[in-house]
């Protein structure tokens, strides 16, 4: 039982405070002015650039690795 308030805690806190990531996608080289608030599952910012093209948000860290560039951090992912 104390199990389940402490999840029920740390989720409301969570979503209280959440993390801060820019978001933007198929940006061509322009600043990610737009500023999301993640989803508490999303605890890591992300940027990811294929060619001239810039995706930025929110992502889960099991996502991270490979094409997306991870960070943990409220705006870690920079808007330019």
């Amino acid at each position: 039982m104390t199990l389940v308030k402490l999840l029920i805690l740390s989720l409301t806190l969570s979503a209280v405070c959440g993390l801060r990531c820019y978001s933007c996608k198929n940006a061509s080289g322009a600043a990610c002015p737009e500023i999301k608030e993640c989803h508490p599952l999303a605890n890591r910012c992300y940027s990811m650039k294929l060619g001239a093209l810039v995706s930025k948000g929110c992502q889960n860290w099991l996502s991270c690795g490979f094409a997306w560039n991870c960070c943990k951090g409220d705006l870690c992912n920079g808007s330019t």
